[in-house]
């Protein structure tokens, strides 16, 4: 993507390239470093179309990620896939404008669930217009099967992953 984009971001080995369609980039790690809490780290990488600032607000954002979760993550059962739990029993969103390596991006961390099943986790994502290429870079890291007491050192690997956009 660095080199078709501009921008890119390095993705520690320890991911694996699960899937890559048009623009699109899954990366996962299993994780079993703690007793009976295995879990899995993903890495959503894409690009789709700048429109203008509105793509920044949270209903779009969220628009876009689940439209892109509906067709490349499937849940476990037939039917299911991942979207953005709008539910009021998890913590809080939290939607914010930040100077990323120099790119003016959307910062949104809050919690995925995947419809139709109660299964959920917390994801970051950051959205990111590219100049002059009139494109928006996202990059999203999600936990599944998180532990809520490991749960900010789990978004802090994602968090220091997506420093590395550049």
């Amino acid at each position: 993507m660095k080199t078709k984009y501009g921008v890119g971001v390095n993705i520690p080995g320890t991911f694996k390239l699960k899937r890559q369609a048009d623009n699109f980039y899954l990366f996962q790690m299993e994780d079993n470093s703690e007793a009976n809490l295995p879990k899995t780290f993903g890495i959503i990488v894409h690009t789709y179309p700048y429109k203008d600032t509105t793509d920044f607000n949270y209903i779009n954002v969220r628009t876009v990620r689940d439209s892109i979760c509906k067709h490349s993550i499937p849940g476990e059962i037939a039917g299911t896939y991942m979207s953005t739990s709008e539910s009021d029993f998890y913590p809080t969103r939290i939607k914010e404008m930040v100077n990323l390596n120099g790119y003016k991006a959307s910062k949104i961390s809050a919690w995925w669930t995947v419809k139709g099943v109660s299964v959920s986790g917390p994801f970051l994502r950051y959205t990111i217009h590219i100049p002059g290429k009139n494109i928006i870079f996202a990059f999203e890291g999600f936990v599944n099967k998180a532990n809520l007491n490991v749960k900010d050192k789990d978004i802090r690997l994602i968090e220091a992953i997506a420093q590395s956009i550049k």
